[in-house]
């Protein structure tokens, strides 16, 4: 018989599979009704966690702690995926692209998340005892103090950090500021000379910065100023988006709009749907992210190659848990976003 995988869980469920590891790692953030699902597909399918996993009582529907062996004790290497948030759609992609790639080298991923925290430093504070069941740390968007590498150090286990800019660990990350640059700079070439700016207002704003200064430092280049009124930060969601495209309805409207979030832009376009505005005749929306919607939408946005990114941090770690070095090399790869063209711009 073949042997059951992650993916057959979540396939059997019809959940995905960071749904599936949620239920066996932190069953207590997962719905009930979804938990009890995920835990009658592993029943039935006979799937057997990997060390590292909390184990599960056949049965029962009760979970509870297992103990744990590394990857040097002869099992596959654990790595979490530390995170600050878990219902975003582009931390969702990031996600299942980091799980993806680490299944298909035999790593197990543990996801961790910190409930908003953005300090690694406060959430190691408050709950450092995962760090006893893991071979590696993969930091997304977190911000990675001194004190906070000192307490992964001296445990030995190596870290890289995702989509923040941080100097003292191997980091991967996106030019921000060119992919603000070039969407206003295609906007531009379409024809667009009023525009409205769409932000969210408190996570992650070091990356929506550079993303707004590198869209208006274009458009003041060629004589455009986007007034204030034109530039509305909401909550990084679809629910954010529509609020935004509300209030930007409410005057006269731009020719185009950027949104510096595509799930937030999903929220513009299904506003304009509602309300009767067409796009891209009456009004253009450009998001960022390229995540999976965007296509199905018909977004127009800047592609961060999520793939990529995760394929490099992936690489580093399992090359450095073979050598056992315990360290990463202190780099930064920084890779430009691309224009996907669709019918939205």
């Amino acid at each position: 018989m073949a042997k059951v995988k992650l993916q057959d869980v979540a396939r059997s469920a019809g959940v995905s599979i960071s749904t599936v590891s949620r239920v066996i790692n932190n069953p207590d953030m997962v719905h009930r009704q979804t938990r009890e699902s995920v835990e009658a597909a592993i029943r039935e399918l006979g799937f057997l966690p990997k060390a590292g996993a909390s184990k599960l009582h056949p049965g029962s529907g009760e979970t509870g702690s297992g103990s744990v062996e590394h990857g040097c004790n002869g099992t596959s290497p654990v790595v979490a995926l530390v995170s600050p948030v878990n219902d975003s759609d582009f931390y969702f992609d990031l996600q299942i692209s980091l799980q993806e790639n680490l299944l298909a080298i035999n790593h197990y991923p543990l996801l961790i998340h910190t409930d908003g925290e953005l300090s690694l430093l406060h959430f190691l504070e408050k709950d450092s005892a995962w760090l006893d069941a893991v071979d590696a740390v993969v930091v997304l968007s977190c911000e990675i103090e001194d004190r906070a590498m000192e307490i992964l150090k001296k445990r030995g286990v190596p870290v890289a950090c995702v989509h923040r800019r941080n100097r003292s660990v191997f980091s991967v990350l996106n030019n921000d500021y060119l992919g603000g640059y070039d969407a206003a700079q295609y906007l531009w070439s379409r024809g667009h000379r009023r525009f409205g700016l769409v932000s969210w207002d408190a996570f992650g704003s070091d990356r929506k910065g550079d993303r707004v200064t590198g869209f208006t430092n274009y458009l003041m280049e060629n004589g455009v100023e986007i007034p204030e009124s034109q530039r509305i930060a909401s909550d990084l969601s679809i629910a954010g988006g529509r609020k935004a495209m509300a209030e930007l309805s409410r005057g006269e409207l731009p020719d185009a709009v950027f949104f510096t979030s595509d799930t937030m832009a999903i929220g513009g376009l299904q506003f304009c749907r509602d309300e009767g505005i067409t796009v891209p005749d009456t009004l253009a929306i450009m998001g960022f992210d390229d995540i999976r919607m965007a296509s199905v939408m018909g977004l127009t946005t800047m592609k961060q190659f999520i793939a990529a990114k995760t394929r490099l941090v992936v690489d580093e770690l399992d090359a450095c848990l073979k050598t056992g070095s315990g360290e990463l090399d202190q780099r930064e790869v920084t890779i430009t976003p691309e224009l996907v063209r669709r019918i939205s711009a």
